[in-house]
């Protein structure tokens, strides 16, 4: 309807009809003549601003609102629509335009929609909100707001990797927060991506933060985004915070140990109420976000030291997974070896390459403080020291260092009988867990050890 107003003409304004056309109305109307004088008022916009149309019309719109900004529309010609406007608690949304009668200017009108503003006012910053979604990841991920991983891309056949497989599928059914914990390139990324195309909430975002990249001037911002003027610098229109970025979907802090406490107890204050707090905006947001949280540092100890908030931890360690280490089951090397392979064969021009047997003997052997992420780097290196037209990795085209460090490991534990022994009882046990679907009563019965036995060697092995 506004879109027609200003081309109405003055003769119609007085006109019954149209008088009876605007009483209908429940947004508020009200007209004046050029100079401001008040010639009608609504039933809505009279009981809104609790005027008495009868001692109201006459009078200049300014006694009621000192320098009204319909004066200045009405002079300039130019309208005014859709502003905020809030007058001794009445709040509403105006737009304000010229009237024409015959080309010329002979008043102005007011349009007012005041009935559920609070309600418009939520609406119209969701509506902003799911814009500044759309935009930050057409900027950011080029669409691609899900998961990138799902849990058939963490391969591994040893009880370790498949005991890791069945306790995050079970988790990612949940709601509550999850805690990743394994040291570095070991894959905790992936199993968030994992964990998150696995949920009820596979369909919506996956926010990724590394609060070990953030500056930490800029971490309150970045996580909880701040208001048009919030402070100097600040982006036009505000910036929105990745926790309310990620509402319906999944939020993925990663490195959480190194968010310095004042970010911890604002972090605390999310999780316990689903509410973030702006920079700039008195009002809190909602939002409703699955986290995930991953670190290599031992954050009980770091609650000890007085790093870590104790409050936190047990806020984040809800539901716990552990990513283990490389060397913890490195009877998956082969099949690891063979998915980075395909990997790195999309990036690189080798095709169908294979690894020879003397390779994964020096492989296995190695200790890997690196993890998967090492062993991904080392194949990316024997690809690119094969001779020409070789299709087979060998010894030879393995680091030098890695080489080197996996014969020193070989000279101190040169299979000796205890030494064999050892690894063969170890692939036992790991089977027997297997077979047994991680059930350590029935693993004990099936070994002939009783259950104190096997929890002593499940340390010993790091099973």
């Amino acid at each position: 309807m506004s879109e027609d107003l200003p081309r109405l003409s003055n003769q119609f304004l007085r006109g019954c009809y149209c008088r009876q056309f605007f009483e209908l109305l429940q947004t508020g109307i009200c007209v004046t003549d050029y100079d401001g004088t008040i010639r009608f008022i609504n039933d809505s916009y009279a009981k809104s601003f609790k005027m008495d149309p009868k001692t109201t019309v006459g009078r200049n719109i300014c006694e009621f609102f000192p320098n009204s900004a319909l004066l200045k529309v009405i002079r300039s010609g130019v309208a005014d629509r859709r502003v905020p406007f809030e007058w001794e608690g009445v709040k509403a949304f105006i737009s304000r335009f010229p009237i024409y009668d015959d080309g010329r200017i002979v008043g102005g009108l007011i349009e007012m929609y005041a009935r559920d503003i609070d309600e418009l006012e939520r609406l119209l910053g969701r509506i902003q909100q799911l814009q500044q979604k759309v935009t930050y990841y057409k900027t950011k991920t080029q669409g691609l707001s899900g998961a990138e991983y799902s849990f058939e891309d963490i391969v591994g056949t040893s009880y370790p990797m498949q005991l890791l497989r069945q306790q995050g599928e079970k988790f990612a059914r949940g709601s509550e927060p999850i805690l990743l914990t394994g040291e570095s390139g070991t894959g905790k990324e992936l199993v968030a991506h994992a964990l998150h195309a696995a949920s009820p909430r596979s369909d919506e975002v996956f926010v990724r933060v590394n609060c070990a990249a953030l500056p930490a001037e800029l971490m309150e911002s970045e996580l909880f985004g701040y208001e048009e003027g919030a402070f100097t610098g600040s982006r036009k229109g505000g910036q929105i915070g990745k926790f309310e970025l990620a509402d319906g979907g999944t939020i993925f802090l990663d490195e959480i140990g190194e968010l310095p406490l004042i970010m911890q107890a604002k972090l605390l204050r999310v999780l316990e109420r689903g509410e973030i707090q702006k920079i700039g905006r008195n009002e809190a947001i909602f939002s409703d976000f699955r986290l995930i949280s991953a670190t290599n540092r031992n954050l009980s100890d770091m609650v000890q030291q007085g790093r870590f908030r104790a409050d936190l931890y047990h806020r984040l360690n809800i539901l716990h997974l552990h990513i283990p280490a490389l060397r913890e089951h490195t009877t998956d090397i082969p099949v690891l070896t063979a998915y980075l392979l395909r990997q790195l064969e999309r990036t690189t021009p080798q095709r169908g390459i294979s690894v020879d047997e003397k390779a994964f003997e020096v492989l296995r052997r190695y200790d890997w403080p690196g993890n998967v992420r090492e062993l991904k780097n080392v194949l990316t290196f024997a690809l690119y020291s094969m001779e020409a037209g070789c299709t087979v990795i060998g010894a030879r085209h393995l680091p030098p260092n890695l080489i080197e460090k996996s014969l020193q490991l070989a000279d101190r534990s040169k299979a000796t009988l205890h030494d064999t022994q050892m690894w063969s009882m170890r692939e036992a046990i790991s089977a027997a867990l297997i077979r047994n679907n991680g059930n350590k009563s029935r693993t004990a019965r099936e070994l002939g050890i009783s259950r104190t036995e096997l929890y002593k060697k499940l340390k010993k092995f790091s099973l």
